[in-house]
């Protein structure tokens, strides 16, 4: 994109700046707050070369869950007069069987408390222990994204600017910034008005029953749905092993 108007080159996959050229008050406290970050991230994202990733046990539980109901949704649609393998007992009962011990196990993974595995809950507790390198500066301006997300409204004027706002083409960064705030918001429980470079997440957010709503929100998210709701058996067992 040409660099006229204001517009500026935009390159996801371009390392971050160096900690100091970054919209933060103490580039020390940045730079191991990136170290966490990339360690959170990588136990976290998906990685073909890594099967134990926390994504890649949600993916092969939510995988698991999509064929149990491909192979058992014919029992209950198929005429009753129809004679089919899927309703033979001793098959029913041991893909129930599996069904069921797969989703549980999968889930008590998840929430495994060692400190030498890869699991939801181990995230959650080493993030809470390194809770103060979490501020909402680092959080916002990390990785070279503006902290002030008005910050905009003082650069040059140009017609796309005047069109667009912070929409305009090249000012990205000031509205990946403000959704990093709204953010930080809900996770510090500070409003917009009390906003400070020092806020902290809150220490309830790390709490079971968060917890529990985290493992939750993640499940749902990954297509096709993991509908809890219609699985009151895994979102029973869920709930228990969350609130343990």
């Amino acid at each position: 994109m040409p660099n006229e108007f204001g517009l500026q080159e935009s390159d996801t996959s371009a390392p971050p700046p160096p900690v100091e050229a970054c919209e933060v008050t103490q580039p020390g406290q940045l730079a191991k707050y990136r170290k966490k970050r990339a360690e959170w991230l990588g136990w976290y994202q998906f990685q073909k070369d890594e099967p134990n990733n926390i994504e890649g046990q949600i993916i092969r539980m939510i995988f698991l869950d999509m064929s149990y109901r491909i192979l058992a949704k014919p029992r209950g649609e198929t005429p009753p007069d129809l004679k089919i393998a899927s309703r033979n007992g001793l098959l029913a009962s041991m893909l129930d069987l599996g069904y069921a011990a797969t989703q549980v196990l999968a889930i008590r993974r998840l929430l495994d408390r060692g400190t030498h595995v890869v699991s939801l809950q181990r995230l959650l507790t080493n993030i809470r222990s390194n809770r103060k390198l979490i501020t909402r500066e680092n959080y916002v301006a990390h990785d070279g994204k503006p902290y002030d997300p008005n910050g905009w409204r003082s650069l040059p004027d140009s017609p796309m600017i005047q069109m667009w706002g912070s929409k305009a083409p090249g000012l990205h960064g000031y509205v990946i910034s403000n959704e990093r705030h709204k953010l930080f918001d809900r996770l510090s429980g500070i409003s917009g008005a009390s906003r400070s470079r020092t806020d902290l997440i809150s220490k309830k957010i790390f709490d079971r029953h968060h917890l529990y709503l985290l493992l939750r929100d993640l499940l749902s998210r990954h297509p096709p749905n993991l509908a809890l709701s219609g699985r009151p058996m895994l979102a029973a067992s869920m709930y228990v092993l969350c609130m343990q």
